[in-house]
């Protein structure tokens, strides 16, 4: 009995600091990744916008895509703090920025040119998506499919 008490002891404090670390992830860390952003109240409307984030050592290079995946730009900038970024990058002719605040794990809020609300989520593939095949279906119905997608940022009526 006490050696089936000390695997399940053992298995919670496993937990725990898996659980632990996975919280404690900031910085470049914490945005690496594709990010679904929601842009309200721009004079162009809302916009739909994909940000995806890649750690390059201590630093983080963008991309801004379109809701499709189609990339806009890159980003001439990316500044990061803890729980903070900052992407710079030119769109329509203007200088843009955005910055994005970690709300929690999977969720962040900010505002663009610090004027227009922004709330967004992080793209995350279904794991039983086929790795490494995602490309070949870009914008396909069944590469969509894949995608989790968070109904709030989801504004598709169907």
């Amino acid at each position: 009995m006490k050696k089936i008490n000390s695997i399940v002891i053992s298995f919670l404090f496993l937990l725990l600091a898996v659980n632990a670390n996975a919280q404690n992830k900031t910085g470049a860390d914490f945005f690496t990744g594709k990010w679904r952003v929601l842009v309200t109240g721009t004079p162009y409307g809302d916009l739909k916008r994909i940000y995806v984030l890649e750690k390059n050592g201590n630093t983080l290079t963008g991309v801004v895509q379109d809701s499709t995946g189609k990339e806009i730009t890159k980003c001439s900038n990316v500044e990061v703090k803890d729980n903070e970024v900052t992407l710079y990058y030119q769109a329509m002719g203007n200088d843009v920025s955005i910055t994005l605040i970690k709300k929690d794990d999977d969720h962040v809020t900010g505002s663009v040119l610090g004027q227009f609300d922004a709330k967004g989520e992080r793209i995350v593939l279904n794991p039983d998506f086929p790795a490494g095949r995602q490309e070949g279906y870009k914008g396909t119905k069944k590469y969509k499919e894949h995608f989790v997608i968070h109904p709030s940022l989801n504004t598709n009526k169907s």
